[in-house]
């Protein structure tokens, strides 16, 4: 039995392909209106600056614990760095069989 989460997602799938490029562009677009640098970034969340530019570059999916990270190094929330739009009520979850 699969549930259903916030914003239509199944649990436990795998990001996909435009997640991981929304993800991109948020962490990219949050980092540059707030002047940050690929490596002051880094430095602010506790990673490197090849993961920096690896997350931006859609290489790689941040776990939670580095996007929360991000999030808290560019004032911002995770929902945002995702491309989530913050006024769209979530669906409420529920089984899908």
């Amino acid at each position: 039995m699969s549930v259903v989460g916030a914003y239509g997602q199944i649990q436990g799938a795998r990001p996909t392909v435009s997640t991981t490029i929304d993800v991109a562009n948020g962490v990219k677009r949050a980092r540059e209106a707030r002047h940050f640098t690929q490596a002051s970034l880094a430095e602010a969340a506790d990673t490197s600056p090849e993961t920096i530019s690896r997350v931006e570059r859609g290489m790689l999916e941040p776990s939670a614990s580095l996007l929360a990270r991000l999030a808290l190094a560019l004032d911002t929330t995770m929902d945002s760095l995702a491309g989530l739009d913050p006024h769209k009520k979530a669906p409420r979850e529920m089984d899908v069989r």
